[in-house]
């Protein structure tokens, strides 16, 4: 399996990039 970038992700998600940086830094999406 490929390692996907934020934009990957972000883009597969339909989210933003911030929203998958939180995500990934232990944040909480409310």
């Amino acid at each position: 399996m490929k390692n996907f970038s934020y934009k990957d992700i972000a883009r597969l998600a339909h989210v933003s990039i911030s929203t998958v940086s939180r995500f990934y830094n232990g944040g909480y999406v409310s």
